[in-house]
């Protein structure tokens, strides 16, 4: 099975929310509520990951996007 999770994080290496659904779909439209619900400021970091039995979490998108460098 795949849980798909929205972490929302106010700060840099603060706390998080956490959401966690079964269906994709319920997590991407969270995902677009928070986007949709928050103004950009700094460290404000918002995260749909996804993970299968046994496996790490992977991410499928975050905003603001982070770069390809590894450099946020």
């Amino acid at each position: 099975m795949t849980l798909y999770r929205v972490r929302v994080q106010f700060e840099q290496d603060g706390p998080q929310i956490v959401g966690e659904w079964e269906q994709r779909p319920t997590a991407e439209r969270a995902y677009r509520k928070w986007i949709g619900s928050r103004p950009a400021r700094p460290g404000l970091l918002i995260r749909l990951t996804a993970q299968d039995d046994g496996r790490p979490e992977a991410e499928l998108a975050s905003w603001p996007p982070r770069s390809d460098n590894g450099a946020d």
